[in-house]
C-alpha cells in the first residue's frame, strides 16, 4: 500500500461528480490496483447526490463515511522461492529499514506464479487516527513492527468489517494466505522458514475481506 497513491477524488479527474462514465472508470482503475471494491459492492450503485444520481466514489477513501467502504485496507508481503541475485542496499534506499545486520538483500528476478508460496496480509489503516492510511513497513520499520504503534500494539487494530469472517483483531498482521498453485509444499516450507526467522508467533488470524 502507498498512502499517496490510494486516494479517490474523482472531481480532480472528471468534469464533476455526475460524470458517471469517468467516475466508474476511475473506480475500475482503483479496483485493478488495490483489488477493491469488489464487483458485488453496493458502491457501484448510483445514489442521490444533492438532488441528482451519482456514484459516491469518495466513500472509498474518505473516513467521514465510516469504515465499510474504505479501500484499500490491506498490504501484502509476498513470499517467493525463485532464481535471483544478492544486492547491497544503500541506507538511502532502505525506506527506513535497518539493513546493518545484513550484508546483502536477496532480490528475485522474473518470478513465475507457481514460485509464489503465498502472502502475509498487513493491515494498513491507523485505528488511533480515524483509520487513515499508513505506509506499512516502509518507514520506521522497527516501530512499525514491534513498537507501541506497531502491528501488534493494538493501535493498528483490524475492524470486523474488513475481515472475511467478520471478526476484528488487535493484531494487524494477518494469517498467511497460501497460493494453491505453488509448485512445492508451501505449508511445509513456510513452517520451516517461519521457525528459522522466529516470526511464527507474529502472524495473526485475520484474513482480508477481499481475499479469495
Amino acid at each position: 500500500l502507498h498512502a499517496q497513491k490510494a486516494k479517490m477524488q474523482p472531481w480532480d479527474n472528471c468534469d464533476d461528480e455526475y460524470d458517471e462514465e469517468c467516475v466508474r472508470g476511475l473506480m475500475k482503475d482503483f479496483q485493478r490496483k488495490f483489488n477493491c471494491p469488489s464487483d458485488h459492492s453496493h458502491i457501484w450503485e448510483k445514489v442521490d447526490c444533492w438532488g441528482k444520481p451519482c456514484l459516491r466514489a469518495d466513500k472509498l477513501t474518505d473516513t467521514y463515511f465510516g469504515l465499510e467502504d474504505l479501500c484499500p485496507n490491506w498490504g501484502y508481503a509476498y513470499v517467493v522461492k525463485a532464481e535471483g541475485v544478492h544486492v547491497r542496499v544503500r541506507a538511502r534506499d532502505a525506506y527506513g529499514k535497518d539493513y546493518s545486520a545484513e550484508e546483502e538483500v536477496y532480490v528475485p528476478m522474473g518470478v513465475e506464479p507457481d514460485e509464489v508460496l503465498g502472502a502475509i496480509p498487513i493491515y494498513g489503516r491507523k485505528a488511533y487516527d480515524k483509520y487513515l492510511m499508513k505506509n506499512p513497513g516502509l518507514t520506521n520499520f522497527e516501530q512499525n513492527w514491534n513498537g507501541p504503534y506497531g502491528w501488534k500494539g493494538g493501535k493498528m487494530a483490524v475492524p470486523a468489517v474488513h475481515t472475511k469472517d467478520g471478526k476484528g483483531s488487535d493484531n494487524a498482521i494477518g494469517a498467511f494466505i497460501y497460493n494453491p498453485n505453488y509448485k512445492g509444499d508451501a505449508h511445509a516450507e513456510m513452517a520451516t522458514e517461519l521457525a528459522k526467522k522466529r516470526i511464527a508467533a507474529d502472524l495473526g488470524t485475520a484474513i482480508p475481506r477481499e481475499a479469495p
